[in-house]
């Protein structure tokens, strides 16, 4: 920090200061951080916070001018070395100037400006504090000053200019020559607000809310005992634990309510949200894939193969179909909300429904949801009801199989549609290329390698077994391109790419 020093912090005993608050405050302490905990005690006492402002450092290199032998701000008292100051912390009362008044008046001024205006733009959300502001004005500062005393050269305050730059030359040359070794000691001093510094802007006094170990305690076990609400019932118990503790009523209040409220948020934990949304197979690239940009993942995804879209895709349908109970339960309540919204805007357009819905696997109550006119005659009819949910669970079973029949037959489209885009795109030398339908009908491509009996047609119009067969015989087809004449050349270079519904569409 300065050139020549070193800085030797010896235990030294602190000077006591008596106030007339019957506290015993330290003038200085050897250390920086016993001079925090002595704030820290004063706060208590006081019942006021002090935060800092403004920090000064000293010079780095020691010129005579930094040297110094008395203190004009009164922080160093009782001292009779010379000494340099290392760095000089303010901190002002918690109640003190508010320091953003000028900015929060400007924004004001601004939000009544445009109020005034022809066709005012709406402002961006903002939100405000239920807390006004606890800024008073006050003046009231807490300084700690932090020096090193030369304790081998005294002087009295009464001495000469000249004889203070004597000994301010002699102390210097001491330090840049590192000849002689001068004796350092390392104080923090501290200056307390007096009580007549906060002008009487705010109260003074200690903190009600301040508990001891032994009132903790107290009050702990009056909890256990029964001491768990503000109520009547309560009141002799919070009087006596307020007699025992030395705290007042509304204290006692105050720390059951925060106790309650602790063990409210450890006891209950928020529960684990479950996700509803339908994944498709591009999600789940792109969790794969990182932390990344829409843009980025689109480029990714552009340059992945059928085959691995296929994958993804597969992947996605088969999340969809595989549910946990947990899932299952939130996507019925989200579907059940959606039906209600939707039977009110019906009914509002005027047409009566009643929806009827039941969880077989669950054996839960019926699901019931009906406009006003339906709800009455669910009442005078309470067998109709019973009835059709009779009907679904006998017809559980057929419907299951049936179902997984048919998710099963779409997938083999899927696989027998991408068997012929591949196939047509090797016969063809065109990567990437969708077999066109149009030239199928017209006998310009044909296929060789099907099972016996099967022509080549959409995958749509296959049954069930009649796709197995083809993925079966998957590599003896092949596409074969027969020589066709100028117009029916003219129609295939135009061909533009295959939509989802298989339908070619070609332009006039």
């Amino acid at each position: 920090m300065h050139s020549g020093m070193q800085l030797s912090k010896p235990p030294s005993k602190c000077k006591i200061m008596e106030s007339d608050s019957e506290m015993s405050l330290p003038l200085f302490v050897p250390s920086r951080d016993e001079a925090v905990t002595v704030k820290k005690a004063f706060e208590l006492k006081s019942g006021i916070n002090y935060c800092r402002f403004r920090a000064y450092v000293g010079k780095e290199e020691i010129t005579p001018r930094s040297i110094h032998f008395l203190d004009s701000s009164g922080v160093v008292k009782e001292n009779e070395h010379p000494f340099i100051v290392v760095k000089t912390d303010t901190y002002e009362c918690m109640y003190g100037r508010d320091r953003h008044a000028a900015r929060k008046l400007k924004g004001q001024a601004k939000d009544e400006e445009r109020m005034i205006e022809d066709h005012p733009m709406p402002l961006k959300r903002t939100y405000r504090n239920c807390q006004a502001s606890r800024k008073k004005g006050c003046p009231a500062t807490m300084v700690f000053k932090e020096v090193i005393l030369f304790t081998d050269y005294k002087i009295n305050n009464t001495a000469s200019e000249w004889k203070k730059r004597q000994m301010s030359k002699v102390i210097r040359s001491a330090l840049d020559n590192g000849a002689v070794e001068l004796t350092q000691e390392h104080r923090v001093y501290i200056k307390y607000p007096t009580e007549e510094a906060h002008q009487s802007v705010h109260e003074l006094g200690p903190r009600s809310s301040l508990k001891t170990a032994g009132q903790t305690n107290i009050l702990e076990e009056a909890y256990s005992n029964g001491m768990i609400a503000k109520n009547t019932a309560c009141a002799a118990q919070i009087c006596r634990a307020g007699q025992e503790t030395g705290l007042s009523v509304k204290v006692v209040e105050n720390w059951i309510g925060n106790k309650k409220r602790a063990l409210s948020g450890k006891s209950c934990p928020r529960p684990h949200k479950v996700t509803t949304a339908h994944q498709s197979g591009f999600n789940l690239f792109c969790k794969g894939n990182g932390k990344q940009s829409l843009q980025e993942w689109g480029k990714k995804s552009k340059n992945l193969s059928q085959n691995e879209r296929t994958q993804f895709n597969e992947a996605a349908m088969s999340r969809r179909t595989s549910l946990s109970d947990e899932e299952k339960a939130a996507k019925v309540k989200q579907l059940h909300g959606h039906m209600y919204k939707t039977m009110k805007e019906l009914e509002c357009l005027g047409a009566e429904t009643i929806v009827i819905g039941t969880q077989l696997e669950k054996r839960e109550a019926p699901f019931l949801c009906s406009s006003r006119k339906g709800l009455s005659y669910l009442k005078d009819h309470p067998l109709f009801v019973q009835e059709i949910c009779l009907h679904l669970e006998s017809e559980h079973q057929t419907a299951e199989c049936t179902q997984k029949t048919t998710r099963t037959t779409a997938l083999l489209r899927k696989h027998v549609q991408t068997l012929f885009n591949d196939k047509y795109s090797h016969a063809s030398g065109k990567p990437m290329a969708r077999l066109p339908y149009k030239l199928v009908d017209a006998g310009v491509i044909g296929c060789e390698g099907l099972p016996p009996g099967v022509l080549l047609k959409r995958p749509s119009n296959y049954g069930h077994r009649c796709l197995e067969r083809i993925l079966v015989e998957s590599e003896t087809i092949k596409f074969v391109i027969h020589p066709h004449d100028a117009t029916v050349s003219d129609a295939a270079d135009i061909i533009h790419p295959y939509d989802a519904s298989g339908a070619a569409t070609t332009s006039q």
